[in-house]
């Protein structure tokens, strides 16, 4: 095999390792508030939720602004990502990756050719 072949073989390893962790880290999340809510159940009295129980795994919420960068890191990276891929990638739901797309393609930040992301302006 040719060096290229390689170290593209490798880069694509690599890639599908850190959507596997990135994954596991997801589950393992889930098990844990399955568990706080088998256990919250359990319990007559409700708490107020502290702040590492708050929102998903205790991170902290992310501006549009924020996520309208990334995903314009992303589109750079991965221009033939599709929305399940990148909301996966961003830890938000597609439907949410589609409203952004929307809203960037209408500013013109964004659109899609041939289902690959294009970066605009």
């Amino acid at each position: 095999m040719s060096t290229t072949a390689l170290a593209k073989a490798r880069q694509i390893l690599n890639e599908r390792i850190s959507e596997l962790e990135t994954e596991k880290a997801e589950l393992e999340g889930a098990l844990r508030a399955i568990d706080g809510c088998q256990t919250s159940r359990a319990s007559s009295k409700r708490s107020a939720p502290s702040s590492k129980s708050r929102g998903k795994r205790g991170r902290r919420r992310v501006s549009r602004s924020e996520r309208e960068a990334q995903l314009l890191e992303l589109a750079r990276r991965k221009p033939s990502a599709k929305n399940a891929e990148i909301a996966r990638e961003l830890g938000v739901s597609p439907a949410y990756v589609s409203m952004l797309v929307t809203r960037m393609t209408a500013s013109g930040q964004l659109k899609r050719d041939n289902g690959a992301l294009v970066i605009g302006k």
